[in-house]
């Protein structure tokens, strides 16, 4: 049952519980009833407009986290692949350095010639 509903009857029962109306008293129910519905429609609207609202920021926190972690899926798939790029130049620099080494021992070992004028 709406909360709203339920107030509305406890206000009937409270209004019911002050006695029966008479002459001048018709009138006083009636302002009673008036107000009575007025926060009653009140009471609905707000009801309304914060189910609403809760349900409209339930969709945009959804939205940001689907958002959020797509996000984070692309940035880690580049990461990954940035590091295997990364490792890769630095296995091709380890091994240009390794055969310059090679190369520089051979070199080093080998007599040298004296280029003169005669």
């Amino acid at each position: 049952m709406n909360h709203c509903f339920g107030l509305w009857i406890i206000g009937v029962l409270a209004n019911a519980s002050a006695g029966t109306p008479n002459g001048s008293m018709i009138e006083e129910w009636g302002k009673w009833g008036l107000a009575g519905v007025i926060i009653l429609y009140t009471l609905w609207r707000d009801w309304d407009r914060e189910k609403r609202m809760s349900t409209d920021l339930n969709a945009r926190d959804a939205w940001s986290k689907t958002e959020m972690q797509t996000a984070l899926t692309k940035n880690t798939e580049a990461l990954v692949k940035h590091e295997a790029a990364v490792t890769t130049q630095v296995a091709a620099s380890d091994r240009q350095t390794r055969v310059m080494e090679r190369l520089t021992s051979a070199v080093d070992g080998c007599p040298r010639k004296e280029h003169g004028n005669g």
